[in-house]
């Protein structure tokens, strides 16, 4: 089974430090990279306050041991929406058999449903999403606001059901020991 972990960015601090959200969800990334040690690890996040949020998240797990060669980033999503559209190309590229998605427990039911979308958009199937919460604290006001979102973002996807059409994304090993991708479409 070829597993991939997935992290979804949240906001950074003024001084392109992770914000308390990003830091819960670094702290869960780190310890599955740390059991689960042979997986690729997809950071997405865009630069929403300072640097890309993804920039900051492989820093932080480089800083603390995580291998540069296993780290992939995705750093121009700007909203969730524009996250799981983002990978979800990616993780195909991967050919993942699962995916252990890591967000917030507030921030999950939405991260998940349009993850899930967007990879039956990508790959023609579904793939398992195993949620793996950060131990993030939230309001009840918070997963409110999550609700609202998803029900807005789902109505979004069902007016383009699939965003992109079916393609294949290698990640592929460049300069510094980041990754990048390209992807190839059939018929171009």
């Amino acid at each position: 089974m070829r597993s991939v972990i997935v992290v979804f960015g949240s906001a950074t601090l003024p001084d392109g430090q992770p914000g308390r959200s990003l830091t819960a969800r670094l702290e869960r990334t780190l310890a599955e990279a740390r059991v689960d040690t042979k997986s690729p690890i997809v950071l997405s996040g865009g630069p929403v306050v300072g640097p890309p949020e993804a920039v900051v998240m492989r820093s932080w797990l480089v800083e603390r041991g995580v291998a540069p060669s296993r780290l992939i980033l995705e750093a121009e999503a700007l909203y969730t929406l524009d996250n799981a559209a983002k990978v979800a190309p990616l993780i195909a590229g991967l050919k993942a058999t699962q995916v252990k998605l890591i967000t917030s427990p507030a921030h999950m039911a939405r991260s998940h449903a349009l993850l899930r979308h967007e990879l039956r958009c990508v790959t023609g199937r579904t793939l398992p999403i195993i949620k793996v919460p950060s131990a993030d604290d939230a309001s009840a006001e918070e997963h409110a606001r999550e609700a609202i979102k998803l029900a807005r973002d789902r109505e979004t996807q069902k007016t383009k059901p699939c965003r992109q059409p079916p393609k294949i994304v290698r990640a592929q090993a460049c300069a510094g020991s980041m990754r990048t991708h390209k992807s190839s479409q059939a018929g171009a």
